[in-house]
């Protein structure tokens, strides 16, 4: 029903969803209008800096090459 929920939490979850847009439109959908919360906590990529320099090129590698192995484990998790 919608907005039936007054919160809806995400905690590292949305990694290992394929259409990420489609299922925040579906929390929002849930989430009450009139004052209902959404919170989240999820993990992201590193990316260059402003300037475009690499300042963390290894842990960039590290995502990138780890990822595939990331997802067998982890339930379609990605790193990046």
């Amino acid at each position: 029903r919608d907005g039936y929920f007054d919160s809806v939490v995400c905690a590292l979850t949305l990694c290992s969803v394929d259409d990420q847009q489609r299922a925040i439109h579906e929390i929002r959908r849930l989430v009450n209008p009139s004052g209902g919360t959404f919170g989240f906590v999820e993990h992201c990529a590193v990316r260059l800096n402003e300037e475009g320099e690499a300042d963390k090129t290894f842990l960039e590698w590290q995502q990138r090459v780890l990822d595939p192995l990331q997802q067998m484990v982890a339930d379609n998790c990605h790193l990046h």
